[in-house]
């Protein structure tokens, strides 16, 4: 199948152009990644929503109580901010 040749052989990384510029930027707001998505983990998690894990998404406990509004991989919900998972939550 080709998509399977072309996943061979492209790259294994997200590439932009002018990267010496974005670089910086990009490096210094990891913190203020890091610190949403932990934000995010803990009120899934504190709210039975999802179960820990040691990885940057969670564990979903009851997948119908997000099917509707999220793209979920098996059980596994990548974090985004608080916000729009309270308001993704409140709709169902």
């Amino acid at each position: 199948m080709l998509y399977l040749e072309i996943q061979k052989i492209r790259p294994g990384h997200v590439t932009i152009g002018n990267i010496d510029h974005y670089l910086p930027f990009i490096l210094n707001d990891i913190k203020n990644h890091v610190k949403r998505m932990n934000e995010t983990k803990k009120y899934l998690i504190d709210n039975n929503y999802c179960s820990y894990s040691y990885t940057n998404f969670v564990l979903v406990n009851d997948t119908t109580v997000f099917n509707n509004n999220f793209k979920l991989k098996s059980n596994r919900l990548a974090l985004t901010n608080l916000e729009i998972i309270k308001k993704c939550l409140k709709i169902n």
